[in-house]
């Protein structure tokens, strides 16, 4: 049997039921607080399984990407093509709008501003410098919005 055989197989064997899905889904959000709690307990420990986890796994993703180059190539160019606007605003962001050493966050004011946050990827130079946490809270809620808004 060979690995995508076996990879078949597997998956078709321990394949999560829809409901169990949800289950598992409803229990993190249930329980946020506490599973943080419980990593911020056991940083040491969970570092150390990450550890071993990398080191088994050392270069299966370099072999994944070496035999499937065509594969991730059709997916670049698709993904270049489909968000041509994006990745052009990003580019002129990056270039023309320098992030000062030392500013903070313009939505928390707390942490540094790491990266720029586009409203309107229309307006490629109107960008709000933001955290890395911030950035990801604005970006989960574009996203919402840009789906209420397809259907």
């Amino acid at each position: 049997m060979n690995k995508k055989e076996y990879m078949k197989a597997y998956y078709k064997k321990h394949k999560e039921k829809p409901k169990e899905k949800e289950r598992i889904k409803k229990y993190r959000e249930n329980h946020k607080e506490e599973m943080k709690k419980w990593r911020a307990e056991h940083k040491e420990k969970l570092k150390a399984y990450y550890k071993k986890w990398k080191k088994e796994h050392k270069g299966y993703m370099k072999e994944w990407g070496e035999t499937n180059k065509g594969l991730i190539n059709e997916y670049e160019k698709k993904r270049r093509i489909n968000q041509k606007k994006e990745l052009k605003a990003r580019n002129l962001a990056r270039y023309h709008i320098p992030i000062p050493k030392g500013y903070l966050c313009e939505v928390c004011d707390k942490e540094l501003a790491t990266q720029r946050h586009h409203k309107d990827y229309d307006k490629p130079l109107a960008v709000d410098l933001v955290c890395q946490k911030c950035h990801t809270k604005l970006d989960k809620i574009k996203n919402k919005l840009n789906t209420w808004e397809k259907k």
